[in-house]
């Protein structure tokens, strides 16, 4: 009886460092948990900021874009008046008609491939825009996955402690 009593506390003793032990796996698996919420939350943070940083480049292209725009149309509006007075003056100076019309011509050609190449500037400032958001968009995708990974982890490490505890 006393063998048996003896036993008895040497496996009561046993198991109480085993569930101290097992205590302690259990914290330590909570504070990795923790730390990987806090450290997709940290991810999640840096993304926003990123995110933020691209809407303000994007709407600075757009300004930049409008302003281009706006320049292109008081120009093309500045060619056409003075278009309008070369006309003017064309119909009464019979002598210099040719080499005005001439010259209005070639202004046309210049201002037509200004107005080209401020359209063409405008197109690439918008399509890099569109790639800046594509690539934020990609990104978003990514941490989503990678937050979602680290959850399923945090899930699994608190079952896993769970059925080590379910266990003693």
């Amino acid at each position: 009886s006393a063998q048996y009593q003896e036993a008895t506390q040497k496996e009561q003793k046993s198991l109480q460092m085993l569930i101290g032990q097992h205590d302690e796996q259990l914290s330590t698996l909570q504070e990795e948990s923790v730390q990987y919420q806090q450290d997709a939350q940290s991810e999640l943070s840096n993304l926003q900021k990123l995110m933020n940083r691209h809407d303000e480049q994007l709407s600075t292209l757009r300004e930049e874009s409008a302003q281009y725009q706006e320049a292109a149309q008081k120009e093309l509006t500045r060619l056409q008046m003075l278009m309008g007075q070369h006309d003017e003056r064309l119909s009464t100076l019979d002598e210099e008609r040719a080499q005005e019309k001439e010259d209005s011509q070639s202004e046309l050609s210049n201002l037509q491939n200004r107005l080209s190449t401020l359209r063409e500037e405008s197109a690439q400032y918008q399509e890099a825009a569109q790639n800046e958001l594509n690539s934020l968009h990609t990104l978003i995708g990514q941490n989503d996955e990678r937050l979602s990974t680290l959850q399923e982890e945090s899930v699994q490490y608190q079952k896993d402690a769970q059925s080590e505890l379910s266990n003693l």
